[in-house]
């Protein structure tokens, strides 16, 4: 096997390991692989020496070089619109307990489809499974309701 074939072929193996790991270093050791197997292409009695530098060398300057902008161009846009749960606060809204709420203790309950942690606003009061609840206010914890009987 060609010693140019053996480094296009290390470098097709880092870039599969990249696509494994999330830290985008790999791609550029692959690419440097990529660099040397057409410096071995071009110069077949290249040494081995030679051919580590090239690959180190071509990998590392990619690396430096590269990595801010090319992570920027891969990463993605974000959405930052409004939060529905903090938005509007469903008050006075029904809802179903799905886990039982313990005195004083979170418990789960089910309000339009969606499962939230909720607490008694009396804390001396438990609430069983099954039973429909009253939502109050917004809980401390993104996410939680306090809750009264119905």
């Amino acid at each position: 096997m060609s010693i140019y074939l053996i480094w296009f072929l290390i470098g097709v193996g880092f870039l599969v390991f990249e696509m494994l790991s999330p830290a985008f270093i790999l791609f550029f050791f692959g690419i440097g692989a990529w660099i040397t197997s057409i410096a071995t292409s071009l110069f077949p009695d290249m040494s081995f020496n030679q051919q580590i530098i090239i690959f180190s060398i071509s990998s590392l300057l990619l690396l430096l070089l590269l990595r801010n902008y090319m992570k920027n161009i891969f990463n993605g846009i974000q959405n930052l619109g409004s939060d529905q749960y903090n938005d509007e606060i469903p008050d006075d809204e029904l809802a179903i307990v799905t886990k039982v709420i313990p005195q004083g203790g979170f418990g789960e309950i089910k309000y339009l489809g969606t499962f939230y942690k909720a607490k008694s606003e009396d804390s001396n009061i438990e609430f069983v499974k099954g039973e429909n609840v009253k939502i109050v206010k917004k809980g401390d914890n993104k996410g939680s309701f306090y809750i009264i009987k119905k």
